[in-house]
């Protein structure tokens, strides 16, 4: 017999028994068996993603807006990741980095929310109300319209608020009166804000700010105001040449950060 002969008999013989070891493998292994297994054996690739995915993720507890969203796919994929090995039937290893993946993208998600929410709170100054853009939105989701309980209450009151310009200003620099906003891409993109989405910001006398994406910070008085007007301090939208037309809400400012 020639030595080829001989190399794939050995082959096919090396198939066989792999065959046979996965097909008895719900029976106890030696440990002849159990190291020839071992050298068949993958690490799962979804796993490591997951696991780097989830390391990204963490940076959700410094920057919630930002990274949320990262913790929470890595979330998903460390779920894909274990389910993977579970059924693998052992050919796949991998289930400590994917629970690993798992428990930082928890604490990405749950301790990025709770530090987000105390910081909140602890950048307002005393003496105002806290205002979230989701207690500017109508109560009655039907017809989208009405000032929801909360925001009457705030009428008239001092407040302190977070969100973006919008980019319909007049100007790039030395602003004075822009429009407030809640929502990132709003922020950037521009179009017509609806009308519970947006505040009118004055700022005090001798106080401007130049135009970015970096979210504000800023208190002051809260107005009511449904009559409909031009949005102060608007000259055209970014997806046309039409003002902005104004919301609800008027904020004569105090300060901003």
């Amino acid at each position: 017999m020639s030595t080829e002969d001989l190399q794939d008999e050995s082959f096919i013989e090396d198939e066989q028994l792999q065959e046979d070891l996965i097909s008895e493998s719900d029976e106890p292994l030696d440990p002849r068996q159990a190291e020839f297994l071992k050298q068949y054996r993958v690490v799962s690739r979804i796993a490591l993603c997951a696991l780097a995915t989830s390391i990204i993720g963490l940076l959700s507890v410094l920057d919630f807006s930002t990274f949320w969203l990262i913790a929470a796919v890595a979330l998903i994929i460390s779920w894909l990741a274990i389910y993977q090995v579970n059924t693998s039937d052992g050919s796949v290893v991998g289930k400590l980095p994917a629970r690993v993946a798992l428990v930082f993208s928890l604490v990405g998600l749950i301790g990025g929310y709770a530090w987000e929410e105390y910081s909140f709170y602890l950048r307002v100054p005393e003496n105002h109300i806290p205002l979230k853009w989701s207690h500017l939105e109508p109560e009655d989701f039907g017809s989208r319209g009405g000032i929801p309980k909360r925001a009457g209450i705030a009428d008239g009151k001092d407040v302190y608020i977070e969100g973006y310009v919008h980019p319909g200003v007049s100007g790039m620099g030395n602003i004075a009166q822009f429009v407030l906003v809640g929502d990132f891409d709003t922020c950037c993109y521009g179009g017509q804000p609806k009308a519970w989405d947006m505040i009118e910001v004055q700022l005090p006398e001798n106080v401007t700010i130049q135009y970015n994406r970096e979210r504000r910070e800023i208190w002051g008085k809260l107005l009511v105001n449904q009559s409909r007007r031009i949005a102060v301090g608007t000259t055209g939208t970014v997806m046309g040449d039409e003002q902005l037309q104004g919301g609800y809400y008027q904020l004569v400012a105090v300060g901003i950060r």
